[in-house]
């Protein structure tokens, strides 16, 4: 029965559902399930950050005997949490950091009366969120998670609260308007004599699981230089604070990485008397899936940056230059269509960098 408070409701039951699995609930009860929006594997609606975004599916209830249900509330709690140890001696000291990002209660369902029979019940919601909220984090000494739990208040002696518990992974999204913003020109000059190019994605930000090139250009100033090697990797740099004051652990690791050997490296001959040769090279670096997006929260900060190591023959010191990137979820706003020119057209548009 619809209530002023909820959205339409049917006693409609579909043994057929997709949604969380019994091994995913933390806490479960066999009268109550939920399911994702239809065509969905989320209960996400929206992309976070300035966007309106939503919690939507359908709770079920599904009782063996009718059951005399007076309200159904839907809470939302988000924390961002640290923890860790230090062992000194023979004592083992540990430190913890938790903010509530978000805690949130809605009723998505009440009685009419003081309570209604129910046996089989389905009941849309859609409850909106706040804004910028961050998105889920998992590391082994701090992470983001957000608890999603759904209350059901019956009339009964014993036991008038029914409840389930799961965890309601959330995804933030940045549009990014690929086509129309030029991309991250990171170039410099080493002491050796090599003026370097690279070109990284418009705003440096790298999408999560998937592949980004990265044209690159080296020009030799020197006639007595040469490259032996270009390492390139992506690292993660992790800083996490404690509510105890001045009591911090930082933890670096590297994503991924790859070599350019010098003879994967395209050389061109002189095109004017200012330097004495030039090579390019397209690099592919994958970001996995299982990386953690940038954060800059109250207790857990997470940077990534982009490592490029120089081994130079011709010389002693080798030459590296680093630069800060973000790695997000990313939705291109114009997609570009899917061609087996596209490396092509990325090293032509480095080609004609001077």
């Amino acid at each position: 029965m619809e209530s002023p408070t909820s959205s339409n409701s049917s006693g409609h039951f579909s043994l057929f559902r997709n949604g969380p699995q019994n091994g995913e609930y933390i806490k479960s009860n066999k009268n109550i399930s939920l399911s994702y929006p239809e065509g969905s594997n989320t209960f996400q609606q929206g992309q976070l950050g300035d966007n309106d975004t939503f919690l939507a599916g359908t709770l079920h209830l599904n009782y063996s005997k009718s059951c005399q249900v007076k309200s159904v509330y839907l809470h939302l709690k988000g924390v961002e949490k640290t923890s860790w140890q230090r062992s000194q001696a023979r004592q083992k000291s540990v430190f913890t950091g938790e903010h509530t990002l978000v805690d949130q209660t809605n009723k998505i369902w009440e009685a009419f009366d003081d309570s209604e029979e129910v046996t089989l019940l389905d009941i849309p919601f859609k409850v909106q969120l706040p804004y910028n909220l961050p998105d889920t984090i998992t590391t082994e000494i701090g992470s983001v998670k957000y608890v999603l739990r759904v209350t059901v208040n019956t009339k009964a002696l014993l036991g008038s609260q029914q409840s389930v518990k799961l965890y309601c992974p959330l995804r933030r999204t940045i549009t990014l308007d690929a086509q129309h913003l030029p991309p991250f020109k990171l170039s410099g000059q080493t002491p050796s004599g090599i003026d370097y190019i690279f070109l990284l994605p418009p705003n440096k930000i790298f999408n999560v699981s998937s592949y980004v090139s990265i044209p690159m250009k080296l020009r030799f100033l020197n006639p007595n230089i040469g490259v032996e090697r270009v390492e390139v990797y992506l690292r993660t740099s992790m800083d996490f604070q404690s509510s105890t004051q001045g009591e911090t652990k930082h933890v670096d690791q590297k994503i991924i990485g790859m070599i350019v050997s010098r003879s994967e490296l395209l050389y061109a001959q002189p095109t004017s008397s200012s330097h004495y040769g030039e090579c390019t090279h397209t690099l592919n670096l994958y970001i996995p899936k299982n990386v953690q997006p940038t954060h800059q929260g109250r207790f857990i900060s997470i940077g990534h940056f982009i490592s490029i190591n120089f081994f130079l023959w011709g010389f002693e010191s080798d030459y590296r230059v680093e630069e800060s990137i973000r790695i997000n979820h990313v939705i291109e706003k114009y997609p570009p269509q899917n061609s087996p020119n596209s490396q092509i057209q990325q090293a032509q548009q480095i080609q004609q960098i001077q």
